[in-house]
């Protein structure tokens, strides 16, 4: 019964009758601990928390609203439901959202440092600007998404698919995408300092711009047809690395092997 009343209170707000959005201590608790029956029962008791189009307010908010948002920090949320939920400039710091349906969520500004997105549906959500320093993104499907002025510092991209994902003006600095797909991907003046990018597809992406801090760890990645026009190059390893057919005018700090290609063209590749 808690989680109708929970649910009660959520429609009630949103058909303005005044019941405050994680307003009630323990409904909101009985809901999470319903959530948490739910998963440990494999739905078998308790109730799937359902946050679908709930809304966590603009940054302008008063001391105790921002409060309740704050309970939402570290919170176990496996598989909930949020799809379509205006989350945006939210505190979502170290959740626990594998599994979650995200599809269409606005979470512009969130903060998600720390959280764990494995297995969730991130399909249309809306993350420019927003902090996810430190989450754990492995497998992530991010295709095609604006991804704009978003903090990936640290975070785990290993295995994500970032094809045609615009990614300009990101902080993409110690993060991990080992095996990565960012074919296609606008990561123009790229800040990806001492990034782990082994092994990753790069095919196509746009990589240029004075003042770029390429991957360090790129050996075995795939840059076929990658434009580093302008780029600086001196600390990106490519061994073993395909950059048949990248524009590299006016690229600085080339490897040795593609100066040694680019002064013989004639020899290059025997």
């Amino acid at each position: 019964m808690a989680h109708e009343a929970w649910w009660k209170a959520r429609l009630q707000e949103e058909a303005g009758g005044g019941a405050k959005l994680l307003g009630d201590e323990e409904v909101w608790a009985a809901a999470l601990q319903e959530h948490r029956a739910w998963l440990e029962s494999d739905g078998a008791e308790g109730r799937r928390l359902d946050l679908r189009l709930i809304t966590l307010g603009e940054p302008a908010l008063s001391r105790r609203e921002d409060a309740r948002r704050q309970r939402l920090h570290a919170a176990d949320m496996r598989k909930v439901n949020l799809r379509g939920a205006n989350l945006r400039n939210a505190h979502l710091r170290l959740l626990d959202l594998r599994g979650a349906d995200l599809r269409g969520a606005d979470l512009r500004g969130a903060d998600l440092s720390s959280a764990d997105l494995r297995g969730s549906d991130l399909r249309e959500v809306e993350l420019q600007g927003a902090n996810l320093h430190g989450a754990d993104l492995r497998g992530a499907d991010l295709r095609e998404l604006s991804l704009r002025r978003t903090n990936f510092c640290n975070a785990n991209l290993s295995g994500a698919d970032l094809r045609g994902a615009d990614l300009r003006d990101c902080d993409l600095s110690w993060h991990r995408a080992r095996g990565a797909n960012f074919r296609g991907a606008r990561l123009a003046r790229p800040k990806m300092f001492l990034a782990d990018c082994r092994g990753a597809d790069f095919r196509g992406a746009d990589l240029r711009g004075e003042g770029a801090f390429l991957p360090t760890g790129a050996r075995g990645a795939d840059f076929q047809g990658a434009d580093f026009r302008g780029a600086d190059m001196t600390r990106l390893d490519v061994r073993d690395a395909n950059l048949d057919g990248a524009r590299l005018e006016g690229a600085t700090g080339l490897p040795e092997r593609i100066s040694r290609e680019r002064a013989n063209p004639s020899r290059a590749g025997r």
